[in-house]
């Protein structure tokens, strides 16, 4: 994985050193957006957007899955974006399926 960053203003020789020794072997840049992120509050409401929009999918799939299949039991968990559905006894094998 590699980072990139975009100047519209090249940095100083001196500021491009100084990143070069601090970013040796480490994600140092990157904990310390992540912590500007974290601490200006960003962090928290970008998980509240991605939430809902996780659980709409979520939705969407147990409605379609509802739709093809009829009768589906979906279990619900602590952590609402995971999806247990549990396949009734007379569904078709995967070789079944494949075939």
């Amino acid at each position: 994985m590699s980072s990139h960053l975009t100047w519209s203003n090249p940095p100083s020789r001196q500021f491009r050193c100084s990143i070069t020794v601090s970013l040796h072997g480490r994600a140092m840049l990157e904990q310390a957006v992540l912590n500007g992120f974290i601490e200006s509050g960003s962090f928290e409401k970008h998980l509240r957007k991605i939430r809902k929009t996780y659980m709409a999918r979520r939705d969407c799939l147990v409605a379609a899955l509802q739709k093809t299949y009829r009768s589906v039991q979906v279990n619900p968990c602590i952590v609402a974006l995971i999806l247990v559905w549990e396949l009734p006894a007379d569904f078709p094998s995967a070789h079944k399926i494949a075939n």
